[in-house]
């Protein structure tokens, strides 16, 4: 299950992911998105599918 992240954590991320510019412009959307459904926050979802792509590059078929 996952957990929601502490706003100390997601403010720490924040700052990590504003120097990338693919964040940045996704950041708006998500934040509607989330905002509108009371769900994730950009930097929530920017963290899991971070760690979904280095799941992916650590697979031996990628298919």
């Amino acid at each position: 299950m996952y957990q929601r992240l502490s706003e100390e954590k997601k403010s720490e991320l924040r700052g990590q992911y504003d120097a990338v510019q693919e964040y940045t412009i996704c950041y708006n959307a998500i934040e509607a998105v989330g905002d509108q459904f009371e769900d994730l926050s950009p930097e929530e979802v920017w963290n899991e599918a971070l760690i979904l792509v280095n799941e992916i590059k650590k697979a031996p078929n990628r298919k």
